[in-house]
C-alpha cells in the first residue's frame, strides 16, 4: 500500500486526486485521502500504540486500498514496527511560498481576519502555521514546540527511510509519481501565488507581506530551509542535467 505525508499547500491535493484518477484505490470513507473517524474527522496518529496502527493499515490494505494520505500528523517511525510493507513519499515546497499560499488561502476563504498580517499568522496556533512546520510534524511535534537541530536530524532520518521526496521547485513531481503508477493531473491552478517576484504585493492589499516579515520568516525557519536543501541537493545529486532553481533559500545561504 502507498503512504502519502501530505504537507499542506505542498501540492498535496493534486497528488490525491491523480492517484484516484489513476485507478488506484482510495479507503472507502476518507476526506482528501485521509482515514476518517466515526465523527467524520480525520484520524489522527500521534501516540496510537504499533499494534492498533498496524491492524488499522491491514485492515485498509485487506479491503483492497492501494493508497491512502496522512495529512494531519504522522506516526514516528517506532509507531510503524509490525506493519506490513509500505511504501512512503512525500512533496515539499520552498517553506515561504508553503507558508504564504498557506496565509492567502485563509484570508480569501474568510478561515482568518482581512487585518490579520502574515508574521501574526505565522503564530503556531496550528501546526501548518508554526515555524519549521516540516520538521514538527515529522518529529510529532506541538505546533508550540521549539524545534532543536537534534529534531532536524531526526526529521532527515524520517525523510531517508521514505521512497521518495517531490521538491516542487525542483520539477520532479511526474518522475516521483510515475514510480507508484500515478499519472499527474494534466494542468494544476494554484489560486493562491506565492512567487517571489509577488511576495511582498500581491493583487490584493489584504494579501500584502512586507519584506521584513519575509526576512523575520527566514531567519526562524531555518531547520526547514535545511531540510528543504538537504532533498533538493538530493535530487540534483540523482540528476545533474536538472537546473539550478534560485530561490528563498540564497537568502540565507543555502
Amino acid at each position: 500500500m502507498i503512504l502519502y505525508l501530505h504537507m499542506h499547500k505542498c501540492a498535496g491535493t493534486s497528488v490525491v486526486r491523480a492517484a484516484a484518477a489513476s485507478g488506484l484505490r482510495l479507503p472507502a470513507q476518507h476526506q482528501n485521502g485521509n482515514l476518517i473517524a466515526a465523527d467524520d474527522r480525520p484520524i489522527k496518529y500521534r501516540g496510537v500504540p504499533s499494534a492498533d496502527l498496524a491492524a488499522l493499515l491491514d485492515r485498509q490494505s485487506d479491503a483492497g486500498v492501494q493508497f491512502m494520505a496522512m495529512e494531519w500528523d504522522f506516526p514516528r517511525p517506532e509507531q510503524f514496527a509490525g506493519t506490513r510493507a509500505l511504501r512512503t513519499f512525500t512533496s515539499l515546497r520552498d517553506p515561504l511560498a508553503r507558508a504564504i499560499s498557506n496565509f492567502r488561502m485563509d484570508k480569501v476563504a474568510g478561515h482568518i481576519d482581512p487585518a490579520v498580517r502574515f508574521g501574526d499568522y505565522i503564530n503556531g496556533d496550528a501546526l501548518y502555521c508554526s515555524d519549521n512546520y516540516y520538521v514538527k510534524m515529522l518529529c510529532q511535534l506541538w505546533p508550540k514546540d521549539h524545534a532543536t537541530p537534534a529534531d532536524l536530524a531526526f526529521a532527515m532520518d524520517v525523510l531517508a527511510s521514505f521512497e521518495a521526496v517531490i521538491v516542487i521547485e525542483q520539477a520532479n513531481m511526474p518522475q516521483v509519481l510515475a514510480r507508484f503508477g500515478i499519472t499527474p493531473e494534466a494542468t494544476r491552478h494554484n489560486a493562491f501565488h506565492a512567487d517571489p517576484a509577488h511576495y511582498p504585493s500581491g493583487d490584493d492589499p489584504r494579501l500584502w507581506i512586507s519584506d521584513r516579515e519575509i526576512r523575520d520568516f527566514i531567519a526562524r525557519n531555518t531547520l526547514d530551509y535545511a531540510l528543504y536543501c538537504h532533498c533538493t541537493r538530493a535530487i540534483r545529486l540523482a540528476d545533474r542535467s536538472r537546473p539550478c532553481v534560485q530561490d528563498a533559500r540564497n537568502l540565507i545561504g543555502g
